[in-house]
């Protein structure tokens, strides 16, 4: 019996040890895979906003092999086939992918191919070969393994997604460079808008065309401002806005042929900055005058370093103000201890525009109310304590204003 057991034994060791000398170490490595598209779905030559909702395109891939029985997420690459043939400004995304668990397909509408034509640098309305590629990713972080499938490439021409522009242009500059206007959406000719800060010379608006080319673009000459800044838009370029010494511009445009003639809005203010309850001590009842700020003209922002009272609220706002600043008389305030006015504090005529944050983003500037809407709160618990902070707000890029505050140590 003890032979017996000793034999046992010794077969049970055997095979255990050939058991863990022959187990598989699996390292992962990319091997590749394939992506088709449905040919019982032929992909529209031309895209057309009516047809958003209309199937473009659909697409299936085999399992990435990563050398581990793991499994992969996928996401779908879009790149420009001739502009772009290492794939540096491709853009990655994951709609219309089949979310179910290993389904591997996608599902493009003509809107979604659209919308990601029109994130690549080198979109336009013209044809574009455009190449289609699934990424895997294998893990996460800076440990992640990413392949990725072959390209499927196609013709295809799109229209675009992007808000309307209008080239504010000097006598002589090239409106590809010059600032734009920009309005609210693709469809919205009436809401341009934009803040400048211009350089003496004569002045035109430039039309591209819906892409953005200025290759053959409508001129329009602009009036003269009336006592409201209100001017025409002519295309027959009779006239030029004429600016006689460099100064900062709020420029609006209204091109809606249905709206009646087209019209532009100019009016000149002497500078940006905060006013509200966290710019004034707990006496000052004048919480309507602002602050001015400096503007950087090489970097194109408007900054100070001040005192702000931490858990209250400010805005900002650009002002046309007459006389000198002044400091008000027997009203606290933080440093700096002046604010924009001519013996009395500025009425609300002379705001010419203000900015706030509706979604307390922390950066992003968007136009707001004169009464209410779009406070920022300086950080902190309100307690009446006072901080030093820088401010910095950058209305440069149309549409796509921002701000930043910065806590300065005393």
């Amino acid at each position: 019996m003890k032979n017996i057991l000793r034999s046992v034994t010794f077969l049970l060791s055997l095979v255990l040890f050939n058991s863990c000398t022959n187990d598989k170490e699996f390292v992962a490595s990319a091997n590749g895979f394939e992506l088709r598209k449905d040919n019982s779905i032929t992909p529209a030559d031309i895209l057309l906003e009516a047809n958003s909702a209309d199937t473009f395109i659909k697409l299936e891939w085999d399992r990435s092999d990563n050398g581990v029985p793991t499994s992969s997420t996928y996401s779908i690459i879009v790149s420009d086939h001739d502009n772009d043939p290492d794939y540096s400004d491709a853009v990655e995304s994951v709609v219309g992918l089949d979310l179910t668990a290993d389904a591997r397909t996608c599902t493009l509408k003509v809107g979604d191919f659209n919308g990601l034509l029109n994130k690549l640098p080198s979109f336009t309305c013209s044809e574009m070969n455009i190449d289609i590629r699934v990424k895997s990713k294998l893990g996460v972080a800076s440990n992640a393994l990413f392949q990725y499938s072959n390209p499927v490439t196609i013709s295809v021409t799109g229209y675009p997604t992007l808000s309307q522009i209008l080239a504010l242009v000097k006598e002589g500059d090239n409106p590809d460079t010059s600032q734009k206007l920009v309005s609210s959406s693709v469809s919205n000719l009436t809401d341009y808008e934009g803040y400048f800060y211009l350089e003496p010379g004569n002045y035109k608006m430039y039309r591209p065309d819906g892409c953005g080319d200025f290759s053959n673009p409508t001129i329009y000459g602009i009036g003269i401002p009336s006592t409201t800044g209100v001017a025409s838009l002519s295309s027959d370029q009779s006239q030029n806005f004429v600016v006689t010494e460099a100064a900062h511009f709020y420029i609006k445009a209204n091109i809606d042929a249905g709206s009646g003639a087209s019209t532009c809005t100019i009016k000149k203010y002497r500078a940006f900055g905060p006013f509200g309850p966290a710019t004034r001590g707990t006496g000052g009842a004048n919480v309507a005058s602002m602050v001015p700020m400096t503007y950087d003209v090489i970097n194109k922002k408007w900054t100070i370093i001040m005192d702000l009272i931490v858990g209250k609220n400010f805005r900002f706002k650009s002002n046309m103000w007459e006389g000198d600043v002044v400091t008000p008389v027997d009203e606290p305030l933080p440093s700096p201890s002046y604010v924009p006015t001519s013996g009395a504090a500025p009425s609300f005529t002379s705001i010419i525009s203000l900015l706030g944050d509706l979604n307390s983003t922390g950066s992003i500037l968007v136009p707001v109310p004169v009464a209410i809407g779009g406070e920022i709160k300086a950080p902190g618990t309100e307690n009446g304590a006072i901080k030093k902070f820088k401010i910095e707000m950058n209305v440069s890029n149309p549409r796509n204003y921002t701000y930043q505050l910065e806590e300065v140590p005393n």
